[in-house]
């Protein structure tokens, strides 16, 4: 209890750490003083690869309906620090407009590029000023068919010139975003293709890993569990679909778009499935079961209210998503506490999901926190810099690498105590036989004497003059009678001359000898043995329905079975099966 204790308060102290530092380096951000203060950018730096942070004012259009032509009379804002460019983001039906000067102190013209950190736009419009009002320059975003698209990149861009020794005024249209906030972002263009590519590669890359694990969940772990595996692999499939319509991969592979209204309830219905899928699949790892009432109810507790706060993010993503994102962090809390206790009852496979869960919830803590409240990007001379200044990415990237890695691992030490646990129940088994075989050779010594001691009695008894006993030489004809019927005791056709044929003798002196020492035909005889065998079966529980011992016994139908077996035990066969039933 002391160990969990101390775990738990480790990873409380990482947690709160991990949001201290991202809290501080927003307030370096927010304190931060800018070289170029007002609304624009002043190049004088011709490096190849140079990034900036795109300053400007920004107007809000509540109604969506300023026109290119009227936004140029409008009062735009001004950002709390003339270096951020980080700006609020358009909610549905809105439009965010950003303008910004560019002034090149170069004797050569500028190629540069105008980005986002944020991959899911509807639209964004690029314009420049110009004396009789504005002028569209580039297209790009979601619904913008692909021939307008200024790049067939998955970073939405837009490609500006700037003329040398010369100053320009832009506009930017953006409408249709998922997150709260819109990162703007100025960089040359082979930063840009730099970025865009390590994205794309890095994209790819998760992409190709979590497809990896989804097939191996399919074809190899479902011979571990078949509840674990179906989990598994609606998890790592909701997280496969999640970053393809989120990176916008099906608009690469399809040409299909999905406005950011459809994706940001599609992304947030695969979100709420996939935090759904790892209580389900974590509860069968960690092998929580009737036994643990607290627990089980713990875990449904998780499950009922994340399943409704998937529900309130999808019908309204922008007002009613904050409860899902806690509970993307705070389901695989609760479960890294759960697994912390199982370490300490013995469950093997419990350290390595700890491990999994740890990863797994910091990574969405650093990811969701960022999307909440992103962090602004400082200048960058390279792609690694900006992939490394947005959480968003990495975070999300870490947490389920992190996660599905360390949980192969657990399934691993799953397996092999799994394994273990069969070798050690085939060991048992083999000992039990053993005994059993010494137990059977016992058994034939004791029916060997028993034997002996019954053909003495029959001897003694052979000139009974009551006759209760057979003779030794009846008795034998008797048995190997009876044993012929069993042998054939399921074919239906075995008849009086059949039974004649296996004794050799006739059936005129059959019938003879079973009506001396048994008093009845051969027919009743053979009747009486199969329906003693019969009763057999049903006291021995060897079927289950009457129907089944009757064609076992060679009765052609089972209404005449039951009249002959009530004639022969006064109860019928059914109720025999349920007496054994009962007595069982």
């Amino acid at each position: 209890m002391k160990f969990q204790a101390c775990l738990f308060r480790c990873l409380f102290a990482v947690l709160v750490c991990l949001l201290g530092n991202i809290s501080a380096a927003i307030a370096a951000n927010a304190d931060k003083t800018c070289a170029t203060p007002g609304r624009g950018i002043v190049l004088t730096n011709s490096a190849a690869n140079m990034q900036y942070q795109l300053s400007g004012e920004y107007f809000l259009d509540p109604s969506g309906t300023v026109t290119p032509d009227a936004i140029i009379h409008k009062n735009f804002n001004a950002n709390a620090n003339a270096c951020d460019g980080v700006f609020p983001g358009p909610l549905p039906g809105q439009v965010l407009w950003l303008r910004f000067d560019l002034t090149n102190d170069w004797s050569v013209r500028q190629h540069l590029i105008v980005t986002f950190a944020e991959p899911v736009f509807d639209e964004i419009s690029l314009f420049t000023r110009q004396a009789d009002g504005l002028a569209l320059l580039a297209r790009n975003g979601r619904i913008v068919p692909t021939a307008q698209k200024a790049t067939q990149t998955l970073k939405p861009a837009l490609p500006v010139v700037v003329d040398a020794e010369a100053t320009s005024t832009y506009y930017i249209r953006i409408s249709g975003a998922i997150a709260p906030t819109v990162t703007a972002l100025l960089m040359t263009d082979a930063l840009f293709d730099e970025w865009s590519t390590l994205s794309t590669v890095i994209s790819g890359i998760f992409l190709s890993y979590v497809a990896t694990i989804l097939f191996l969940s399919l074809v190899i772990f479902r011979q571990i569990n078949a509840r674990f595996y179906k989990y598994y692999a609606l998890y790592m499939g909701s997280l496969f679909a999640f970053t393809f319509v989120y990176d916008d991969w099906l608009n690469s592979f399809t040409n299909l778009s999905l406005t950011s209204a459809t994706a940001s309830s599609v992304t947030y219905f695969l979100g709420g499935l996939g935090s759904f899928t790892v209580i389900q699949y974590c509860r069968v790892l960690l092998e929580v079961d009737d036994q643990q009432p607290r627990l089980r109810l713990l875990l449904k507790l998780l499950t009922y209210t994340t399943v409704l706060a998937t529900g309130l993010a999808v019908i309204e993503p922008w007002q009613l998503s904050l409860p899902l994102q806690l509970m993307y962090f705070l389901n695989p809390l609760t479960l890294l506490i759960v697994a912390l206790g199982k370490i300490r009852s013995g469950l093997p496979q419990a350290v390595p999901i700890s491990i999994a869960l740890f990863i797994f919830t910091g990574g969405l803590v650093v990811a969701v926190y960022s999307f909440i409240f992103p962090i602004s990007i400082d200048d960058a001379h390279s792609a690694f810099e900006l992939f490394w200044q947005h959480p968003l990415s990495w975070g999300y990237f870490l947490a389920v690498l992190g996660e599905a890695t360390f949980m192969i691992i657990a399934i691993s030490v799953m397996a092999k105590s799994a394994k273990n646990v069969a070798q050690s129940a085939v060991l048992e088994v083999s000992a039990l036989r053993d005994n059993l075989a010494k137990i059977e050779t016992e058994n034939a010594k004791i029916q060997q004497a028993a034997v002996v001691r019954i053909e003495t009695l029959e001897d003694l008894v052979a000139f009974d003059p009551d006759k209760k006993l057979l003779p030794p030489v009846d008795q034998r004809f008797v048995d190997r009678a009876t044993q012929c019927v069993q042998e054939q005791i399921g074919n239906e056709s075995f008849s009086v001359r059949d039974l004649a044929q296996a004794l050799a003798v006739s059936p005129k002196t059959l019938g003879r000898r079973l009506q001396k020492t048994q008093n009845m035909t051969t027919n009743a005889f053979i009747r009486s043995v199969r329906l003693n065998y019969a009763r057999n079966l049903i006291v021995m529980r060897q079927h289950e329905t009457v129907a089944e011992v009757s064609h076992a016994c060679g009765f052609a139908s089972v209404s005449h079975f039951t009249k002959q077996y009530r004639e022969e035990f006064d109860e019928t066969p059914g109720e025999t099966l349920k007496a054994a039933n009962s007595s069982n």
